[in-house]
This record gives structure tokens, C-alpha cells and sequence, in this order.
């Protein structure tokens, strides 16, 4: 069963930038820091990187939001950017952890100029 979840992540890493893409408009715009540079590879914190930045992108709460996603080897995902409100960071936070493989999410999210 483990190496199902573990093929399961591999593939939803893969189509991450393509489900991105499609996705824009329904959620957050996302981009991400992977071992390779600007390309996810297959290491475990850059299919963490892909699977966080695939759910942010199709949540509507986060419309409007701009959040940039990387992990540590450790799990550790720091979520850098700006999002419209309190609402759309506290979504971020919670759906992020939520996500397998992380450990600890370092916030670094900003409201944008006007956010409550």
C-alpha cells in the first residue's frame, strides 16, 4: 500500500505543471523551487514541492493569491508570497499541511496591500 501512495505522488508530481497551468484561474498562481533548478525531479522534496503547489492552484479561496513553494529534504515547506486576505493564508496553511510528507510549514505569506 505504501508504494502505491508513493507511485501515486510520483504521478500527480509529474502533472503538476500542466495541472497548474490549467488550473490558474481557480486558485492560487503557483511556482516552486525543486532540486534540479525550476524542474521537478523525483526526489522526495520535490514531489512535496508539486503536490502542495497542484492544491493550491485549484482552490478557489485562493484566487488571486501569488505563492511560491519549496521543501527542505526534512519535509519542511516554507510558503513564500502574497495572498488577498487572512482567510486565503489560513487555506493555504491548512491545505499545505495536510499534504503527505510535510513536517513543519515555515509561513512567509503576506497579505497584499488592502487584505483583512
Amino acid at each position: 500500500m505504501r508504494r502505491f501512495g508513493q507511485v501515486l505522488v510520483m504521478i500527480v508530481a509529474l502533472a503538476t505543471p500542466a495541472l497548474a497551468e490549467t488550473n490558474a484561474s481557480r486558485g492560487a498562481r503557483t511556482t516552486g523551487s525543486y532540486s534540479g533548478g525550476d524542474t521537478p525531479g523525483t526526489t522526495r522534496s520535490d514531489l512535496v514541492t508539486s503536490s502542495v503547489r497542484a492544491c493550491l492552484a485549484t482552490d478557489p479561496t485562493l484566487k488571486g493569491a501569488l505563492i511560491h513553494v519549496s521543501t527542505s529534504e526534512d519535509g519542511v515547506v516554507t510558503l513564500r508570497g502574497s495572498v488577498p486576505d487572512a482567510t486565503a493564508r489560513d487555506e493555504a496553511l491548512e491545505l499545505t499541511a495536510d499534504m503527505p510528507g510535510v513536517t513543519v510549514i515555515d509561513n512567509q505569506l503576506r497579505l497584499s496591500p488592502g487584505g483583512h
